[in-house]
């Protein structure tokens, strides 16, 4: 009997959204951020290279935000508020099982977290810190790399795209850097690093350093990547990337790429050692048993053989012109690679010893994240000033002891325990069953290294961060061969939902404004505002508008305030004088405000109080002036620049016993300085020691003012008034003729010249 025919029920249709399982999402943002991210640098923000790269890494964590703010959206919905919570503790030790170098890294931003809410200025850690932009936020991006990475590498070919990837920022980075090298480079920078009188190439990382740390990091991947190319042009092109980012290395003229370059060689032989000695075993104990019974095929090793032939032809090509442009800066610089005397390793030693010094003052959470510079005017020596001139650094350039200084043995803690599960999964990786498992562990347990050892001379930036990020997630997955079950059930969920992604997109928009936006917008107008002249309303309308998008950074309202009072003191009008010495005190106020950390800046505003309280004694108290000066002395007791402020705050206002003392302290610690010589001349001649004067501003003429022309000039000026007290006039024409050399305007050096030249042709009486 016929049976009924059942009526089809409807399908419901599943709206095809990802799956939680699957990595092209993920493969695609670190795909995205090692490619962009080291290539990036505008010219219409004030910081040109390193702001527009954590910008950009901003930007691209947004979106993985949104999809694991979607997936957490999906259990909860599924499992109820009362279990998500309560199953929260057992999925934490589960992933702390199943990935311990992600534990790690999760207790390193936790210690992050901590030392931003104990820091020395919270505003700085959370945001960064200026031409440093490494705050909390940047933290919590890098690790977002590393949980991606370990996603996109269920897949087997994830590290041949990865490689790729890196190819493919190296190839711009390296070339770019070697048209810097040959005089090619279409663009005309201003702050560029030299030694021995060669400009040292920085390519599209904005500092030699930090090209060769990446470039170092980068050539195991691409060299590996060459080895595994499937066309003689992709193989050839590989080898030009390598040979080019090898001579690129050599161009940089940094010790620390040259010795992370030596240790990312020394550790892809010993891993590829570790990996024969595998291979071998497992041939031995199962000879037919899977890759790695495999014996190794002659045509891989002679296409390795073939591939390193060619690197040393085309590396040798390619640094014979590096050798010859560089000459005899070259050869300096390998011989100063052991020497503690040089400039640049005695000014690393006084930052590490000051990095310690924080660290033992602040044991348990450090300064703060990115505080660094916040905290280093306490902590400047003499001999550090006489090295950088007054440069406060923003790192410890050194890993290790930036970590300790500013996130304390937390931070520490964690990062031993990072570097610890690091080796050991790199280790695994490398005596993997698969053979092919093993080749891809030596190359990105190379750029480890490389990653590892530059950070013991130098500091991350988001380009070796996330690149060290993306290689460790790929490790710690190879580690245990690959895609296990209980890795699989950790990260599983229930499918996204649309509401679980618009939950997603609702938090990363929000945090879009603040950390992305906002701080563009900024940048962008106080490089329009900085373009405009100095004696313009609208540079500082532009500045002003600055510093209302970004209220947490200061820079703006110092800015704001250094201009303003350079306009205050050359205004001869009384009354506009004081209206610029007003905005000029409410800028730096306002500075203060957000960062009472700035010395030079504190300094200034006693200055301004200064002047002010000399033009209106009733108004502003010189007490207020004196208490600003001597807190920024305070805070930052040897800078000489801030001790300079101090000077001239009590020269305009003729305190002039005060300003000996403090023109003899910088003379004392600083011999070499040609300005406090020059106010204790100055300070002879108001008292009418003539010769005393003359012989004292005669010895400053002779040091060094570091470019301040306008201290020269006043100096030149100021030893012709002395002449012509003596009755000196042909000494005093020439020392007015010096200072009208350079600033032929100046009219005290003119009213000397006049002066001594009409004494002379009335007979010098």
């Amino acid at each position: 009997m016929p049976q009924p025919k059942r009526k089809k029920e409807p399908r419901a249709r599943a709206r095809k959204l990802p799956s939680a399982d699957r990595p092209l999402f993920a493969a695609a943002m670190v795909l995205a951020t090692l490619a962009l991210l080291p290539t990036v640098f505008t010219r219409t923000t004030v910081e040109n290279f390193e702001f527009p790269k954590t910008e950009l890494l901003l930007l691209l964590t947004l979106p993985m935000l949104a999809w694991w703010v979607a997936g957490e959206f999906a259990r909860l919905s599924a499992a109820g508020p009362a279990r998500w919570i309560a199953e929260l503790p057992s999925r934490v030790l589960a992933a702390a099982r199943s990935d311990p170098a992600g534990a790690a890294i999760l207790l390193f931003l936790l210690s992050a977290v901590a030392s931003t809410i104990g820091s020395i200025n919270p505003r700085v850690s959370l945001h960064g810190a200026a031409d440093s932009y490494a705050g909390l936020p940047v933290a919590f991006a890098t690790a977002s790399v590393y949980f991606a990475s370990r996603v996109a590498a269920r897949e087997p070919s994830t590290l041949d795209r990865l490689g790729l990837a890196v190819a493919w920022s190296a190839a711009i980075a390296s070339g770019y850097a070697l048209l810097q090298l040959l005089n090619l480079d279409p663009i005309e920078w201003h702050r560029t690093a030299s030694f021995g009188g060669a400009v040292r190439i920085f390519g599209t990382l904005g500092h030699p350093n930090l090209l060769g740390a990446y470039l170092a990091m980068a050539l195991p991947l691409v060299a590996w990547r060459a080895t595994r190319a499937n066309s003689p042009a992709a193989r050839i092109a590989l080898l030009v990337i390598v040979a080019s980012s090898i001579s690129a290395i050599v161009a940089t003229l940094s010790r620390g790429t040259w010795l992370a370059f030596a240790a990312s060689g020394v550790v892809w032989v010993a891993l590829r050692a570790r990996a024969a000695r595998a291979a071998i075993a497992m041939h031995r104990d199962h000879p037919a048993d899977g890759e790695g019974g495999r014996a190794p095929r002659p045509g891989a090793r002679r296409r390795t053989a073939a591939g390193i032939a060619g690197i040393a032809i085309l590396a040798i090509a390619l640094l014979a012109p590096t050798i010859w442009t560089l000459g005899p800066s070259l050869a300096q610089r390998f011989r100063e690679i052991g020497s503690a005397s040089a400039p640049t390793t005695r000014s690393r030693i006084e930052i590490w010893r000051a990095g310690l010094r924080m660290a033992a003052d602040h044991p348990v959470l450090g300064v703060g994240v990115d505080a660094f510079a916040s905290a280093f005017p306490g902590y400047r020596t003499v001999e550090y000033w006489r090295i950088e001139m007054g440069a406060t650094p923003g790192k410890a350039h050194n890993e290790p002891i930036h970590i300790l200084a500013t996130q304390g043995m937390l931070g520490g803690l964690a990062a031993l325990l990072i570097v610890l599960f690091t080796v050991r999964a790199v280790w695994c990786a490398a005596g993997s069953h698969r053979a092919a498992v093993r080749q891809e562990a030596a190359a990105a347990g190379a750029a480890l290294a490389a990653f590892a050892v530059q950070g013991l001379t130098s500091f991350t930036t988001v380009a070796t961060g996330t690149l060290a990020a993306a290689a460790l997630g790929w490790v710690a997955v190879r580690a245990t061969e690959a895609r296990p079950a209980g890795d699989a059930a950790r990260t599983a969920a229930p499918r996204r939902s649309l509401v679980g992604f618009l939950v997603g997109g609702v938090v990363a928009a929000a945090l879009f404004v603040p950390l992305v936006l906002s701080p563009w917008r900024a940048e962008r107008t106080a490089f329009d505002a900085l373009t405009l002249p100095q004696t313009g309303g609208e540079r500082y309308q532009g500045l002003s508008r600055a510093a209302r998008i970004a209220p947490w950074d200061a820079r703006y309202p110092a800015q704001m305030g250094l201009g303003i009072l350079t306009r205050a003191i050359n205004e001869s009008d009384a009354e506009q004088r004081w209206i610029l010495l007003e905005d000029a005190a409410r800028s730096y106020t306002r500075a203060l405000a957000i960062a009472p950390e700035l010395t030079f800046e504190r300094a200034c505003l006693g200055r301004t109080l200064a002047e002010q309280s000399r033009l209106r004694p009733t108004a502003v108290p010189l007490d207020s002036a004196l208490a600003q000066l001597n807190e920024a002395l305070r805070r930052d007791p040897v800078n000489a620049t801030v001790m300079m402020q101090h000077l001239d705050a009590l020269m305009e206002i003729h305190r002039e016993s005060e300003a000996h003392a403090v023109a003899l302290r910088i003379a004392t610690m600083y011999p070499q300085l040609g300005t406090p010589f020059a106010n204790l001349g100055l300070i002879a001649l108001r008292e009418g020691r003539n010769q005393d004067a003359a012989d004292t501003l005669r010895l400053a003429v002779t040091k060094a003012f570091y470019g301040e022309e306008s201290r020269l000039v006043n100096a030149w000026s100021n030893l012709s008034a002395a002449y012509v007290f003596l009755k000196r006039y042909p000494e005093a024409v020439d020392a007015a003729e010096r200072a009208l050399a350079i600033d032929p305007e100046n009219q005290d050096a003119l009213r000397n010249r006049a002066e001594a030249t009409s004494r002379l042709a009335g007979g010098g009486g």
